[in-house]
């Protein structure tokens, strides 16, 4: 199996998406941050990119939401992408209340058209740590929108 076009993309990948889901650009946001061009979050996107000190990554995670959840979503990113690779399966980032779950762990039972067209994502989760750990993450995400909504 292929490596990953970068295994430092996951904060770029999110601070993009919820920058586009805001109906913002990325130059807005670059905008309202000292010294940082909107190119730089192409740079974040790709993996191209070493480390964000403290104080600037907190400025850069308030600029693109105000959501404490979201931003705390975002420094999970962060943390996931400057941690070396051979550590990331033995770390759990997730936020408090919510323990990451797997999809093949049974926890959650899919209906069964569901499961057959989803059967991939289980199968790349077994394959691959890193894709596991952004799946986590959604499924985080997803419990989070559809808090109190019931399910059909």
């Amino acid at each position: 199996m292929p490596p990953p076009a970068s295994a430092k993309s996951s904060f770029g990948a999110l601070a993009v998406d919820m920058i586009e889901r805001s109906g913002r650009t990325v130059k807005e946001v670059a905008a309202k941050l000292p010294n940082t061009p909107a190119s730089q979050f192409t740079r974040w996107k790709k993996g191209l990119w070493t480390y964000i000190p403290p104080e600037k990554l907190e400025m850069i995670v308030k600029a693109i939401t105000d959501d404490p959840r979201e931003q705390c979503d975002l420094i999970i990113a962060y943390r996931h992408d400057v941690t070396p690779m051979f550590y990331r399966p033995m770390l759990l980032d997730h936020q408090k209340g919510e323990a990451p779950i797997s999809i093949t762990s049974g926890e959650a039972p899919w209906r069964d058209p569901l499961r057959r067209r989803l059967d991939v994502l289980a199968q790349a989760y077994e394959l691959n740590n890193d894709f596991a750990l952004m799946l986590d993450n959604i499924v985080g995400w997803a419990k989070r929108l559809t808090k109190g909504k019931e399910s059909p």
